[in-house]
């Protein structure tokens, strides 16, 4: 598994020269994007999800429009670290989320609290998982673990890159390796 298309597009090739069939290389988004397909069916592909529903709640007070990029970042951050999975830090921690905030050192520019901002994060969150129809790139990894999407299994599974491996992609790994 590599983090991007052209490094997946290289090991494909290697693995071919090889002459290695039983292999195949693939970026993480594909794999489990597939695999959500299977679940979901059909899905819309749209970058800017989290923004537009962060507007929803963020555009009708000046000072909270400001924010709307900082509930972006932060739920994308709390999709990574698989909020709202069995296991991992529930929606509702308040505290979880002021531990993404200190870990990734997120500044805030508007005027108003985190425990706000937190509270409408929660919500975006919430109707972002609401919404299958339309995934964006975190999506595709994070409603594999949210739904327990059934993912196809490996004997041996290699990941480029792997120490930038986030919780998601952790818990993913454990879900396609087959001897857990």
């Amino acid at each position: 598994l590599a983090f991007n298309k052209k490094i997946s597009v290289e090991l494909g090739t290697r693995i071919t020269k090889m002459g290695i069939s039983n292999a195949k290389a693939a970026t993480f988004h594909s794999e489990f994007l597939g695999n959500l397909i299977k679940f979901l069916g059909r899905v819309n592909v749209n970058n800017s999800k989290v923004y537009f529903i962060a507007q929803k709640y963020c555009d009708n007070d000046p000072e909270l429009k400001y924010a709307t990029s900082f509930v972006q970042k932060l739920v994308g951050f709390a999709k990574d670290n698989a909020f709202g999975v069995k296991g991992q830090p529930s929606i509702d921690d308040t505290q979880a989320w002021m531990d993404l905030i200190a870990h990734h050192d997120i500044s805030l520019s508007a005027d108003v609290s985190f425990e706000i901002v937190i509270e409408i994060a929660k919500n975006v969150l919430r109707d972002n998982n609401k919404d299958t129809k339309n995934v964006d790139f975190a999506d595709m990894l994070y409603f594999c673990l949210l739904f327990d999407v059934k993912c196809k299994q490996y004997d041996w599974i290699i990941v480029d890159e792997a120490q930038d491996t986030n919780v998601c992609r952790k818990l993913l790994l454990d879900k396609i390796r087959k001897f857990v």
